[in-house]
């Protein structure tokens, strides 16, 4: 089984768990990722995660993200037909 997470997932772990939703969330994605660990799933990583973790301005999360990533089984390039699909009307970067 392939699982990709987006960025809010993978951070879900290290919020703070006061209300019972996010601690049961950050339960589940530290199943995800145990059973990812195990074989039982393949990761997916990709360069919009990447792109997305060195942006974090707190280190241990930044950290944390790149960690994780680097697990990734497999991982989604950038292309232009990605990009395209993207881009916002009236938006540049």
């Amino acid at each position: 089984m392939k699982i990709y997470l987006d960025m809010c997932s993978l951070q879900r772990p290290l919020d703070t768990k006061t209300q019972l939703r996010i601690n049961v969330e950050a339960e589940a994605i530290l199943g995800v990722l145990a059973l990812c660990e195990s074989e039982g799933g393949e990761l997916i990583g990709s360069e919009a995660l990447l792109f997305e973790a060195e942006q974090n301005p707190h280190p241990v999360r930044k950290r944390y993200a790149l960690a994780v990533l680097s697990k990734a089984k497999h991982f989604v390039t950038l292309d232009n037909r990605v990009v395209k699909r993207a881009e916002l009307p009236g938006i540049r970067y």
